[in-house]
């Protein structure tokens, strides 16, 4: 199998994706409509390993931001690579899994299973660390299991980085967005958390009724000029149950998406940096082209002491989380 050659799971009804090795990638999302819709954002195969908007990837080891690149387990000190200007860490660091080439460890007519290892170091992280994701395919559905585990204690936070415009607005901020949740996490103008989760109750922040996304931000900027979009963590807890964390709809309303999720937080980049990434018809995008939905650990977990918990992992207690995209047209 040549590196980049998609890899495609297709139903009778003709849902389809397409996937990549090179970072796990979920390359395609085609819904059988009247006419076919692409609903994911993607760009040509000879670009993929050269884009830095992380479309469709699986990032890793650490999903998000961590403060200064740096955290510390069990009085050990450990400092990640980073080439942002910030100085955080940035989705795992330089060469993060998005970069890496996965292998194919299991196939079938509905599922593919990406398999990674990442040694002891690897960008600044302890551990020999084994990572797993499998995609599944139903007929109204993309589900996405995670796996991880380590020979050492160490953290851990897989996402998928997909971008989603279910609609034919060239702005995705027309779309239409509910979170259930009554929790955010605001930050800082480097994206670092500010602090404890505050209240979504009378702020741009409060998707608990549908909302257009772009209403939304429009009063994130009046309220905070210096703000450039949602680049932000709503909470949901750390039960280990699936449940809601939001539904996404196209701006004329005629497709809908719901995620459900085990893992403890959404986190919504509304695409405010993706002017300049390449396209699938060898153009590029405008910001706010895709919106993604990223579930996770909070951002800079590690070094929150009320949630490292959430995003430990060892041979005892590996990383398992699902997330699920079920579409209604």
């Amino acid at each position: 199998m040549a590196i980049f050659e998609p890899i495609t799971l297709s139903r009778p009804n003709g849902l389809s994706i397409a996937l990549s090795r090179f970072g796990a990638t979920w390359l395609s999302c085609q819904i059988p409509l009247q006419q076919p819709r692409e609903i994911l954002l993607g760009c040509q195969i000879g670009d993929l390993s050269m884009q830095a908007a992380y479309l469709g990837a699986t990032v890793g080891r650490y999903a998000n931001r961590i403060k200064d690149a740096h955290f510390s387990l069990n009085g050990k000190s450990y400092h990640i690579t980073t080439d942002q200007d910030s100085g955080h860490a940035l989705h795992g660091g330089i060469d993060n899994f998005s970069y890496r080439l996965w292998e194919v460890s299991e196939r079938s007519d509905d599922h593919v299973t990406f398999f990674l290892h990442s040694s002891d170091g690897d960008q600044g992280f302890n551990g020999d660390f084994n990572a797993s994701v499998t995609y599944t395919l139903t007929d109204d559905a993309v589900i996405i299991d995670y796996h991880a585990d380590c020979d050492q204690v160490s953290v851990c936070s897989l996402t998928n980085h997909a971008y989603f415009n279910l609609g034919q607005a060239a702005d995705a901020r027309r779309q239409w967005l509910t979170i259930p949740s009554e929790r955010y996490s605001p930050i800082d103008t480097t994206g670092i958390p500010l602090g404890d989760l505050i209240s979504v109750a009378d702020n741009p922040f409060d998707f608990r009724e549908k909302r257009q996304i772009i209403q939304a931000f429009d009063a994130l900027l009046a309220d905070d000029p210096t703000s450039v979009g949602f680049d932000h963590d709503w909470y949901f807890g750390d039960d280990g149950k699936e449940k809601v964390v939001c539904e996404l709809q196209a701006d004329d309303e005629s497709l809908a998406m719901t995620l459900r999720t085990t893992q403890p937080a959404l986190h919504v980049y509304s695409g405010n940096g993706l002017s300049g990434t390449p396209n699938r018809s060898g153009g590029t995008y405008d910001n706010f082209a895709g919106i993604a939905l990223e579930t996770g650990c909070l951002a800079n977990s590690p070094n929150r002491q009320k949630f490292v918990s959430e995003c430990m992992v060892s041979q005892n207690k590996p990383y398992q989380h699902r997330s699920v995209y079920q579409f209604d047209w």
